[in-house]
């Protein structure tokens, strides 16, 4: 593959651009109340319709350039272990509010694209949204876009039946996947998240990982992506930037040689500061 500019990838045709990006992601945005606040909405109703839209907008940026399969979380564990009088019930209503929306539902409709949830044999507090959606959206049709709302109610729960899917006479990945989850839904190369460098399997859920690479990004920017040339830069990076692997390696190594300064640098990606009570990446070689 020729190693062309960002801008030059920009203007190649869509479908083109689709050829090179993987089919499958998982996307775990992050600091979405923080995101919200900044764009100043603080009462709750309103942070859910929010929300919702900016969801919408989001996915539409991935889809639009070849990604056909979103696996994100509705529920993770530290939500649904919190004890707060109430909050429990209150959450459910927020995310079947989100997702049975009859005006997202018919968004979604509109741009043959489907919702579809994992994760509700460990939670069946989630099975009624399941059903409906299975309803709304049957699994039988062909859609340009599946979206795969996560409910993980504790950091164990996706090894539950892992004994009774290792049992199964499974010869691939996808086949795994589709044993555990009940979707066909195609190893994940592309992971974005928000926030410091982490996973978990509340929004990692085990065996979907492509075993032979999960290229991963982590946003600063609170909320969802909203902003096409940020989606562009992922996929570039995705699709050019990260391909140096070649077959003949003669000569290589010494080219080191040609980046002498950037290569000494004590970078480690992951160390952070504190902005009040939220942490941020460091930049620089302040303390070099």
């Amino acid at each position: 593959m020729t190693l062309i500019s960002f801008n030059e990838f920009c203007a190649l045709p869509q479908e083109e651009i689709a050829q090179m990006v993987p089919s499958s992601m998982i996307y775990a945005a992050g600091g979405t109340r923080r995101a919200a606040a900044l764009a100043g909405i603080h009462d709750q109703d309103q942070y859910v319709q929010w929300s919702a839209q900016q969801l919408i907008i989001s996915f539409g940026l991935f889809a639009k350039y070849g990604i056909r399969h979103i696996v994100t979380h509705a529920i993770v564990p530290t939500q649904w272990k919190e004890d707060t009088p109430g909050y429990r019930e209150k959450l459910l209503g927020w995310i079947s509010g989100i997702l049975l929306d009859k005006n997202t539902i018919s968004i979604y409709h509109a741009r043959n694209w489907r919702e579809a949830m994992i994760g509700v044999d460990d939670m069946p507090e989630m099975k009624p949204v399941a059903r409906k959606l299975q309803k709304a959206f049957p699994a039988k049709r062909e859609y340009d876009l599946t979206v795969y709302y996560m409910s993980t109610p504790t950091y164990d729960a996706h090894w539950a039946n892992m004994s009774r899917v290792l049992s199964k006479r499974v010869s691939s990945q996808a086949e795994l996947i589709r044993a555990k989850y009940k979707e066909a839904i195609p190893p994940i190369k592309l992971y974005l998240g928000y926030g410091k460098p982490v996973m978990s399997a509340a929004v990692c859920p085990p065996l979907m990982g492509a075993f032979d690479g999960m290229h991963s990004y982590w946003l600063q920017k609170p909320g969802y992506v909203t902003n096409e040339k940020t989606v562009l830069k992922i996929l570039y990076d995705y699709a050019y930037t990260r391909k140096t692997w070649i077959k003949d390696k003669s000569g290589r190594t010494a080219k080191v040689l040609n980046f002498r300064e950037a290569m000494s640098r004590e970078t480690v990606l992951g160390v952070g500061t504190r902005l009040g009570p939220f942490w941020y990446p460091d930049y620089g070689d302040k303390n070099e």
